[in-house]
């Protein structure tokens, strides 16, 4: 026990050395800051390696972008090649819509010009005739079209909507959502793709989605580029019509009345018209119309008379109007008119005083006159109104002078005109006349 005592007590001592002299506590102090270190370098090597892990991540998500826009790229320049080739609009907007819809027991896609009216829709495929005739797209959703260029619609969330009920209901069980692909900018709207479905088959959504906003922005340039080319069509074609219609005035006619039923008959074929009435009002404009010249296909004298009588209630139906206003078969329907007239134009001729008279260009097809430029009928309006009416008193003088005023009918004169004609006519032809 001595020995072990004499052992430890060096041990001791040096020790209460140590403590006193603080050396212990620097060693211990050491001892921490090693390991502070340690758990230092430690801290740091984790987050170079988490900031390593996250540029890895970044790198792949690049290149996972980069590639899937030269996807989308060389999908929308394939695609653009195909349709660029195409000089009419209408081919290309129909190319496009195949492409959207393959099979047409499988969906349907239409084109709808912005601000369509009935009847407007005639690029579709899939689609029922009835939605053709009918399909209008809700405000609210062009508004969301502007904004997002491509939108997606549940079944949910657009019934009720204008768009959900003209649709018909074989065409309503074909889908669960459908896209509305906006042709052109926000600020500039052509058109309005709408579809069941997206292309290329097989791609994600998003990408679907993405490349369909590429190539709408794209082909809004050539709609446009298109629609100028058709306007500028459109104004040498209604500049070629007037020119027409001046020759027609510019020839020699027997009298003020022939010419303006040529004119007005000239009118009538241009515009694909069954027949034609020029309308005069009697004293301050605000009495009854009565006609001027009539031209035309011929009809039986009761359909005739029937006709006339529903002439006369389409030029009195408004005759405030200021422009030139076309009837569809719905809506002579609301005006009584549901009898041997399908269509009809009907515009005002003025006079500083106010109604002159109106022109009426009917036909028995309720086909709309759709291909008539309202812009034609205006300026025949307004020519007849600055031109033919300073000749008009004339013409009312001649037709007085030939038309007995209470029966409507041809008097003597008239009957001695044409006597007189029709015997030098048969005398210069050897023929005879009775």
């Amino acid at each position: 026990m001595t020995a072990l005592i004499s052992w430890a007590d060096p041990i001791l001592q040096f020790c209460d050395r140590a403590v006193s002299g603080g050396y212990l506590v620097a060693m211990v102090l050491i001892c921490a800051l090693q390991y502070l270190y340690q758990l230092l370098r430690s801290h740091r090597a984790t987050e170079m390696r988490e900031r390593l892990y996250r540029q890895i991540d970044d790198a792949r998500n690049d290149l996972r972008s980069v590639s899937r826009d030269r996807t989308l790229t060389s999908l929308e320049n394939q695609i653009l090649r195909d349709f660029t080739g195409e000089l009419d609009l209408d081919r290309t907007l129909d190319q496009l819509i195949r492409r959207l819809v393959g099979e047409t027991k499988d969906g349907f896609a239409a084109y709808i010009p912005v601000g369509a009216m009935q009847g407007d829709v005639t690029l579709a495929r899939g689609l029922s005739d009835q939605p053709r005739e009918n399909l209008v797209i809700d405000s609210a959703y062009l508004d969301r079209v502007r904004k997002e260029g491509v939108t997606v619609l549940s079944k949910v969330e657009i019934y009720g909507s204008r768009l959900y009920e003209n649709l018909a209901a074989a065409d309503r069980a074909r889908f669960d959502r459908l896209f509305l692909a906006g042709i052109g900018t926000s600020d500039d709207l052509a058109g309005v793709i709408l579809t069941s479905s997206l292309f290329p088959v097989g791609i994600p959504l998003d990408e679907q989605i993405e490349l369909a906003k590429r190539l709408m922005r794209s082909l809004g340039g050539i709609v446009k580029r298109t629609e100028e080319l058709q306007s500028r069509d459109r104004q040498l074609q209604s500049m070629k019509e007037i020119m027409e219609l001046r020759t027609v005035t510019d020839q020699k006619h027997r009298s003020p009345l022939d010419m303006i039923e040529a004119f007005v008959d000239r009118l009538r074929e241009m515009a694909q018209a069954d027949r034609a009435v020029l309308f005069l009002a009697n004293g301050d404009g605000k009495s009854a119309y009565k006609p001027l010249c009539r031209c035309g296909v011929a009809l039986d004298t009761s359909a005739a008379k029937t006709h006339a009588e529903l002439e006369v209630i389409l030029a009195e139906a408004d005759m405030s109007r200021a422009e030139p206003e076309f009837f569809d078969s719905a809506a002579l329907a609301k005006l009584g008119v549901d009898t041997l007239i399908g269509s009809a134009i009907v515009a005002p001729v003025t006079s500083p005083n106010g109604i002159a008279g109106s022109l009426c260009l009917t036909r028995s097809s309720k086909k709309p006159f759709t291909g008539v430029r309202p812009e034609l009928i205006s300026w025949a309006a307004r020519y007849l109104s600055d031109t033919v009416l300073r000749v008009l008193h004339q013409a009312v003088a001649e037709w007085h002078a030939r038309q007995d005023p209470l029966t409507d009918l041809s008097n003597r004169r008239t009957f001695d005109r044409e006597f007189a004609s029709t015997l030098q006519a048969a005398g210069s032809t050897g023929g005879y006349c009775c």
